[in-house]
């Protein structure tokens, strides 16, 4: 049965829940969403409510490390992209890749993996419905109510288990009266974005709201070789939600959302030539093997790159989202409600990729994936007494193929076993079943003091298949015939031929496609203790599990050994904190310290290879551990004046004995390294100031800075593959109407210009970067109805 139809065989059951109670006269209504992060006020800063614990509480009452916006703050901060939120968590960094796939890490807790079929150690969502994969999140900022950020291990309250911590984006949702608002910029490069939703009632009982966004052109790259441009945004996106109350028991939220993404791929650059088999080069054209010595490295500069000068498929992405979801509550009693989401996602990818900034082709990637996946969740809620519960199962399944066609004939890997090699092609396919229930308890155990308690079962199962093809030239094919015939001493009895799998499956080495399946079980949990003073401070101390799927990985594997999985993760993490305001509310102070202890924590390791020398590999790590810190501290000194500051420490340690592979396919023990992505210090701060100019109108300064020390992007900290340390400085000035009816911003981001990189990769014969944006500036009106 197909995942399609799964969705609408499961979606016709939830909704049958309600079959027989539309016409229900009585009860009260389920909780209402809880209201955006609160502004402040002029006696101090105000209370923020979240629903982090899937009800809606003071962010200052919850016994969970949280960071929450509103989406009122995240526009006029300028804060509108997903990447955006390292500027607000520190302990989170989002790194590119060479791919289509982002990387998200919280508190050092990562999975680097560039394939699509990758699940993240950081879970997303919008509005609690999992955006599974981290090639769906592209959009999900689109017209926030807020933004919800939980630090640590997850399961046993959102609908997938995660070791990291997870993003829940709350979208505005439609309101009673009739409103319409929208934002537009203008920047420098030419870049244009525009944001803007209309929403009201249609009766008394349904109400709907449509959102839209776009963001197009602002070509930031130059090609420091030649006269070319590149970096031009074709991005757009939209949501319709219509929310239908029947009774006062009835809840119904349907949300369909998408969008497309047709943007310039963005170009790396080289910063060294590293061959990935020097003796070839004697071997190569006069002209390749002089070109790829002498490629002009890439200067300190965020705009400047180079790429090859043609490429087939164009370097461009031309990818695709869509979902459908819908949210049923119904009140059985006035302490009971029965939740069901349902929900079905699509995204499908096309891009044509450089890996390398080089004028001759020595790598680029043409990718093409689709991903379908469902999700159920049923779950119920209530309260007795001084106990409240939450009981639920979910269900995930998807579908994930992704295969690409890499084209190399001007780089040192082109002769292999005295043959020629200028291409090959990878095709994977990953089907997942995903079976979970979870409770989570909590009791007041007196007025001040309140005892929680979650406990997860999951069982997932992944089923894989996969291999790599002759491009269609046949010189893969013959390589592979002849590396077979001498590990075995005799020819394959079924040789490989162009365009099909040369991927040799042991023992016996003969070409053909490989399949294989991971059955996996786990159980998470969570144990918490919250002490509320009267002064209002919060203590809190926890201790979870939270674990993360195994995973096969998706390279160009040329045998079939290359595909073994990577099992499951687990994490064991303690945490202490504190949430209290002081000096009558004009400060609030929140700090937590933690330790988790890693145990075969997953990481993108790398494996030797007889062709390409090494390739990237899922491989786990069996012991490690992370201890750190974090404070944050928010003040509203006097009317107008609004600060606020956040800094994380994290330091992480491989334990024991780990032997691995270096980028030069070095064997090296890397016990005692620190984890790549994962800067020991990191940090933001904020600072506005608002002021009355009369005639019900008020002006505002501010700026922000954003920190994030050193790191490396994989194991082994080679030179080439150190991120420094940056600091990256914003400012914004404008004037608004009292009442925020209408604002216009002037602003500034990286208005220092400095040169900052957040990846550092090798590709056959070189090191490259992928940088940040560089100084742009801009203005941004925004108006609201």
């Amino acid at each position: 049965m197909s995942i399609r139809s799964c969705a609408f065989l499961v979606a016709c059951s939830a909704l049958s829940l309600t079959s027989h109670q539309v016409f229900a006269q009585e009860a009260e209504k389920p909780a209402p969403e809880a209201p955006p992060a609160a502004a402040t006020t002029p006696s101090g800063i105000a209370e923020i409510v979240v629903t982090a614990q899937r009800r809606s509480q003071s962010i200052n009452k919850v016994g969970l490390s949280i960071q929450a916006a509103s989406g009122t703050d995240l526009v006029n901060r300028g804060l509108t992209a997903t990447d955006d939120l390292v500027k607000i968590v520190p302990s989170l960094s989002i790194a590119k890749t060479a791919l289509t796939v982002p990387v998200y890490t919280m508190r050092g807790v990562g999975f680097y993996d560039t394939a699509l079929a990758s699940t993240s150690t950081v879970s997303v969502y919008t509005d609690e419905v999992p955006l599974p994969f981290p090639a769906m999140t592209t959009g999900a900022s689109l017209d926030l109510s807020r933004v919800e950020v939980l630090k640590g291990p997850q399961g046993t309250l959102y609908g997938s288990n995660s070791t990291g911590g997870a993003i829940n984006y709350i979208s505005a949702k439609p309101t009673k009266e009739l409103a319409a608002g929208g934002t537009v910029s203008i920047a420098r490069f030419g870049r244009f974005e525009g944001q803007g939703y209309v929403s009201g009632p249609v009766t008394d009982t349904l109400r709907l709201r449509l959102a839209g966004q776009t963001q197009q052109g602002g070509d930031w790259q130059y090609n420091y070789t030649r006269n070319a441009k590149a970096g031009s945004a074709n991005q757009s996106g939209g949501r319709f939600l219509a929310e239908w109350e029947p009774s006062d028991r009835l809840t119904m939220l349907l949300n369909v959302n998408g969008w497309y993404n047709k943007s310039d791929s963005q170009f790396p650059q080289t910063i060294s030539f590293s061959p990935l088999v020097s003796a070839n080069l004697a071997s190569l054209p006069a002209a390749t093997s002089a070109g790829l010595i002498n490629q002009p490295l890439a200067p300190a500069d965020n705009r400047a790159a180079d790429w090859p000068t043609s490429f087939p498929y164009g370097y461009r992405h031309n990818d695709g989202f869509y979902q459908v979801s819908a949210r049923i509550a119904y009140k059985l009693t006035d302490d009971i409600t029965l939740t069901s989401l349902t929900a079905y996602d699509k995204l499908t990818v096309k891009a044509g990729i450089a890996a390398q900034g080089t004028t001759l082709q020595d790598e680029s990637f043409y990718q093409v994936g689709r991903i379908e996946a469902m999700t159920q969740e049923l779950r119920l809620a209530g309260k007795l007494g001084k106990l409240r519960y939450i009981l639920g199962a979910n269900f995930l399944g998807s579908g994930i193929s992704d295969s690409y066609t890499a084209m190399f004939e001007d780089s040192t890997a082109t002769i292999s076993l005295g043959l020629p090699l200028k291409s090959y092609y990878l095709d994977t396919h990953n089907r997942d079943r995903n079976y979970a229930g979870f409770a989570n308890l909590e009791y007041d155990l007196t007025s001040r003091l309140n005892l929680q308690g979650g406990i997860r079962y999951t069982s997932n199962t992944r089923n894989f298949d996969g291999c790599l093809a002759d491009s269609g030239d046949g010189y893969y094919a013959a390589i592979q015939n002849k590396r077979s015939q001498s590990l075995t001493g005799a020819a394959p009895a079924n040789p490989a031929v162009a365009g099909q799998c040369v991927t040799l499956i042991e023992p016996g080495y003969q070409p053909g496609r490989y399949a294989s399946s991971l059955h996996e079980n786990n159980v998470s949990w969570r144990v918490g203790l919250n002490w509320t003073f009267r002064s209002g401070m919060l203590l809190y101390a926890n201790v979870s599990r939270g674990y993360k799927q195994g995973a096969f990985p998706t390279i160009s594997a040329s045998v079939a050994s290359q595909f073994t999985p990577a099992k499951q993760e687990s994490l064991l993490a303690y945490e202490v904190g504190v949430k209290t305001p002081l000096f009558d509310r004009k400060v609030q102070l929140n700090a937590a310290g933690f330790y988790y202890d890693y145990s075969d924590k997953q990481i993108l390791g790398r494996v030797p290879d007889p062709v390409l020398r090494s390739l990237q590999r899922l491989v786990n790590i069996p012991k490690s551990h992370i201890v750190g810190g974090e404070v944050e501290i928010s003040a509203r000194p006097i009317d107008g004046l609004t600060l606020s500051a956040a800094a994380t420490y994290v330091k992480s340690r491989i334990d024991g004995s780990f032997v691995n592979y270096d980028n030069f396919a070095v064997q090296r023990e890397f016990a005692g390294e620190k984890f790549p992505f994962t800067p020991e210090f990191s940090g933001n701060g904020d600072a506005q100031y608002e002021f009355s100019i009369g005639h019900n109108r008020k002006a505002f300064l501010g700026s922000s800075v954003t920190w994030n020390g050193s790191t490396y992007a994989a194991l082994g900290q080679l030179a080439q593959q150190y991120i420094k340390g940056y600091t990256l400085l914003d400012v914004r000035a404008g004037i608004a109407a009292h009442d925020d009816r209408w604002r216009l911003t002037v602003w500034g981001k990286n208005v220092t210009n400095t040169y900052y990189y957040t990846n550092a990769y090798r590709y056959i014969d070189y090191f490259s970067r992928l940088t940040g944006q560089p100084a742009t500036y801009g203005a941004t009106f925004s108006f609201r109805y």
